[in-house]
């Protein structure tokens, strides 16, 4: 039962574009992983002093720069997301306008068969 919608989407989506940013993908994905693991190796100590202010203070920075490695990526993905969005909507419109032409052949042969006689 799902195999039409499996053919829908293996002709609808960008398989290319998607094959051509996938470098980008994981490498993306694999940076913010290890940031995240080393940012979890971190020990805390227990005093605070003048070097836990800084300390603190760089991670803070850190934290924003990862909110807005974050953010990027997420702009990149609705951008994505907008280009197949808009390609769908392109394939949509030629699919009417292919069956409209299809309805009308038809029914031209019909017509020209019942006529023929």
């Amino acid at each position: 039962m799902a195999w039409p919608w499996l053919a829908i989407v293996a002709r609808t989506i960008p398989w290319t574009e998607l094959a051509r940013r996938a470098p980008q993908i994981i490498a993306a994905s694999s940076d913010l992983l290890n940031k995240r693991q080393a940012a979890a190796g971190r020990e805390f100590r227990t005093t605070p002093d003048e070097a836990d202010e800084r300390e603190m203070a760089e991670r803070i920075r850190a934290l924003e720069r990862r909110d807005a490695e974050n953010a990027r990526l997420i702009e990149q993905l609705a951008e994505q997301t907008r280009d197949l969005s808009e390609g769908l909507q392109v394939v949509a419109a030629r699919l009417r306008l292919l069956t409209w032409i299809v309805a009308a052949l038809i029914l031209f042969v019909i017509v020209s068969v019942l006529f023929r006689f």
